[in-house]
């Protein structure tokens, strides 16, 4: 359910959560004082005085107990306000130091040259300081420029790569990480996912990053919202394993792929990530495990007859126009030529056509 801020529906829905809401829990209580602050504005929206004072009070305490809070924060703006002291007041709330921006641009930079890799959900705010979340992050690398490297999603770059055979049984039920859930969406493959594949798994903290990135008040993107969706029309062909919390997790970048990484070293899966580094991630330490990719499943839904070779090709290109990093087989560039390339007999117009299909 998505609500437009600033109406008296979201109001009355943040009444009604502050009252069932647990004060004392920091997430829940922030999320509360989100959607007050969010279904408040506006010039015809009325808010009693019994809720001002209740909201203020709540407010205070929830400050007080939560300082640091990661859900919600407060700061005072400087009395005389211009663009510089605007900047200089939000970097001092956010924690942002001169040193600290020089990092993130050198990172950046190394990452655009190659020169550093690191797993495709590392990368928001803790390397990419603009960028939010994961979800956030491929949504920015579609209308990226081709030489933004740091935002572009490596899946299968190595044309000499063996690809997995799905022809034949895995042997281990695939587990799935957000990545590659993303990945299936925006080609129209989830639905044809579980076609092929009987049975899938996704860990429980993967499952949790979709609720919370779906949220309204968290995450709100819609993407999120309509996997999840497919997942719960699916529910009873995935398996959702997790792990015991401990301390490490607490210092993990990305719980879920460290418990994806736990998992794999089980020996119970086929890892089936799209994201070349992620895999080398959860491969470190351990034998490498057995992996797929939405390359592979593509592959195999033509085999059966499921998709046409038009049809890889034209989702294979939908990924190359997300920026993702895939090999392309000569036969898929084949199969994206336009049919009514036969009826053209000026060679201009041809050349104009076939050019297009690479650029």
């Amino acid at each position: 359910m998505v609500v437009s801020p600033g109406s008296e529906r979201l109001l009355d829905i943040a009444w009604r959560y502050g009252r069932a809401c647990d004060r004392t829990n920091e997430r829940e209580e922030g999320l509360f004082l989100q959607m007050f602050l969010m279904g408040s504005v506006g010039e015809d929206i009325e808010v009693s005085k019994e809720m001002r004072t209740e909201f203020e009070e709540r407010s205070n305490s929830y400050f007080e107990e939560f300082p640091n809070s990661e859900v919600i924060t407060r700061f005072q703006l400087p009395e005389e306000l211009d663009d510089r002291s605007l900047k200089q007041a939000l970097d001092q709330i956010l924690g942002i130091t001169p040193e600290g921006e020089r990092w993130f641009a050198r990172m950046e930079n190394e990452l655009n040259a190659g020169k550093m890799v690191a797993p495709y959900v590392w990368l928001p705010r803790r390397v990419l300081r603009t960028v939010p979340d994961v979800a956030y992050l491929w949504a920015f690398a579609k209308s990226s420029s081709r030489d933004a490297h740091a935002y572009h999603l490596s899946i299968c770059p190595d044309p000499a790569e063996v690809r997995a055979d799905l022809s034949r049984d895995l042997g281990r039920v695939p587990i799935l990480d957000i990545t590659t859930l993303m990945v299936l969406h925006e080609i129209g493959m989830l639905e044809i996912a579980f076609r092929l594949l009987p049975r899938v798994a996704i860990g429980k903290r993967t499952l949790v990053d979709i609720q919370n990135l779906s949220h309204p008040y968290i995450g709100g993107h819609i993407s999120m919202s309509e996997i999840s969706e497919v997942l719960k029309d699916h529910i009873v062909q995935i398996d959702q394993p997790g792990l015991p919390w401990n301390k490490d997790d607490e210092e993990a970048i990305s719980p879920a792929l460290s418990e994806i990484k736990g998992l794999a070293s089980s020996g119970h899966y086929t890892l089936y990530v799209d994201d070349e580094r992620a895999r080398q991630f959860i491969n470190l330490d351990q034998g490498e495990s057995p992996s797929i990719t939405t390359v592979d499943l593509l592959f195999e839904a033509e085999r059966r007859g499921v998709l046409h070779t038009s049809d890889v090709s034209e989702k294979l290109a939908r990924l190359i126009e997300c920026r993702a990093i895939v090999s392309v087989q000569g036969r898929y560039f084949l199969g994206s030529i336009p049919e009514e390339v036969d009826q053209i007999d000026d060679v201009d117009t041809l050349v104009d056509i076939l050019l297009s299909l690479i650029h």
